[in-house]
């Protein structure tokens, strides 16, 4: 055989790789399955958790997930009464057709997370939802601590219709709260939020006319008339509070686990590939 038909023959043949290089060629393909598999557990592990509870109507609406609900009452102080089946767990879970409880002068109930953190992102990142008609205005203090210390300064809130019903059939009204009324800068989080009832509606005696301690009654929405012969038959109807700005959620641990076990993975085929 010439040399040049030699030289043909390699040219135009088969190539064989040396074991080297194929080695290097497979470590390549088994990186990038890693970086795949590890990715795909990130996503899973974050979007296993996305909105899984829609709330409200065609005047508001919001998909929460469905751990963005206060989850322990640390404190009250309830002179109302709790309606159409509501309960202290009722209004932990989400679900606005599980009554709710009214909420009057001097009321307050303090609630904590604890599986997510609240943070103050762009516009309102906390809703309280509220029953009645017409919607009821709420006051609202927060805190960035669990133990019911270093609430701020109280502020007031109306609510409005969201298009929507709650248990019994009575509007469901929303306040949307944003954490940079009460001071807090971007990305600030807090841990606790605690609401106070409002009074909105008083049946009073009259000064005469027919009926009532004194003859006649009437009925106003301003808790200046509250008097000795005035009774409360409205307040702030409590159903629900939830987080409109929550962090991304934490893996699982065992998901925690593949992800690091992909990553030491990873951290080996790369040391082989430069060794």
């Amino acid at each position: 055989m010439s040399g040049d038909a030699a030289v043909n023959h390699v040219v135009g043949g088969p190539q064989v790789l040396k074991p080297s290089k194929r080695r290097e060629k497979e470590m390549k393909r088994k990186v990038l399955v890693a970086v795949f598999l590890v990715s795909a557990v990130i996503l899973l592990g974050s979007v296993s958790k996305a909105g899984a509870i829609l709330i409200g109507g065609d005047k508001w609406s919001h998909d929460f997930d469905d751990t963005a609900f206060v989850d322990e009452i640390i404190d009250k102080e309830v002179n109302g009464f709790y309606w159409e089946g509501g309960s202290d767990a009722g209004l932990l879970n989400g679900d606005v057709g599980d009554g709710g409880v009214a909420l009057l002068d001097d009321d307050y109930i303090s609630f904590i997370f604890t599986d997510n953190t609240v943070f103050n992102g762009a516009g309102a990142d906390l809703a309280v939802f509220e029953a009645g008609l017409p919607a009821e205005d709420l006051i609202v203090s927060v805190s960035p601590f669990d133990d019911n210390t270093g609430w701020t300064t109280t502020l007031k809130y109306d609510s409005t219709y969201t298009g929507a019903e709650a248990a019994g059939g009575y509007n469901l009204n929303v306040a949307l709260i944003d954490l940079s009324d009460f001071g807090f800068a971007e990305g600030d989080s807090i841990s606790a939020v605690k609401i106070f009832g409002i009074t909105s509606v008083y049946k009073c005696c009259g000064r005469g006319g027919k009926g009532g301690m004194g003859g006649g009654s009437k009925t106003v929405k301003d808790p200046s008339y509250k008097k000795k012969c005035c009774k409360s038959i409205g307040g702030t109807d409590l159903v629900a509070i939830g987080s409109l700005n929550t962090e991304v959620p934490v893996p699982e641990p065992g998901t925690l686990l593949l992800i690091g076990t992909g990553l030491v993975g990873l951290g080996l085929m790369n040391r082989k590939l430069k060794g």
